[in-house]
Formats: structure tokens, sequence, C-alpha cells
């Protein structure tokens, strides 16, 4: 007998693709189980006809970002403010408990990759950029 099934290719359903500028320079930690972990903000324009103004206007998301793992080590340096980024991964949402002992929820993209389109102007690469 033959089955007539077609065969779907087998792929993640949470797949988050973004390109922004840095909002603040990336920090590096070290997780409590030990792992490296950098993490950031970049604004995303919601419009890519419009021009992304972070002037509070509605028109760019704010989006925090978090790589774990040594390969994103060595672009620690160059993930500085207004640097234009790419990133590949996908979407985590979860609770974090605030100093008033409210629940509040997280939602940030995890990096599986990074790459930088612009680097920042010189002049922030050289001061060491800026929160």
């Amino acid at each position: 007998m033959i089955n007539n099934k077609v065969k779907v290719a087998s792929f993640t359903h949470n797949i988050d693709i973004k390109i922004g500028r840095l909002v603040q320079d990336a920090e590096f930690f070290l997780t409590r189980s030990n792992r490296n972990k950098i993490s950031f903000r970049i604004a995303v324009p919601r419009d890519a006809n419009k021009p992304a103004k972070n002037d509070g206007g509605g028109n760019v998301d704010i989006i925090r970002v978090v790589a774990y793992g040594t390969k994103f080590m060595p672009l620690l340096e160059r993930l500085r403010v207004k640097t234009e980024v790419m990133i590949q991964g996908w979407t985590q949402s979860r609770y974090v408990t605030t100093h008033d002992g409210r629940r509040q929820v997280v939602i940030e993209t995890i990096a599986d990759n990074i790459a930088i389109l612009e680097e920042a102007p010189a002049e922030i690469r050289e001061e060491g950029g800026h929160d």
C-alpha cells in the first residue's frame, strides 16, 4: 500500500528576525550556571518606509536581546549604542519579580545569530558608548 501523505519539513514555529539600532551598549554577565550572557536593547522601526525615531511617537519598538555562550564574546566591544544589527533567534516570555514584589512579564529575543550591519559612529566607539 502506498502512503499518500505529503511529508512536511520540520522546523521551529518560534522564529524571530529583527533589524534595529542599539539604544544602549551591550552588557556582559555571568549567569548563575556560569554561562556567558550578553544583553542589550535595540530600536526596531515598525514601518521600514518611515525613518525610525526613538521619540515616543510610536513608530519604533524597543526590544530586549539576550545572547548566551562564548560565540558572541568577540562582538561585545562592537555592540555599542547606535550600531545597526540584525538578530536571528526566538522570542521568550518569562516572569520576573520587581523590587516591590510584583510579578511582571518580560519579553525578549534570544539570539542565535547576530550580524553587525553598520558600526556605531567613530566618536561613540572612541568614547566607549553611552547608556
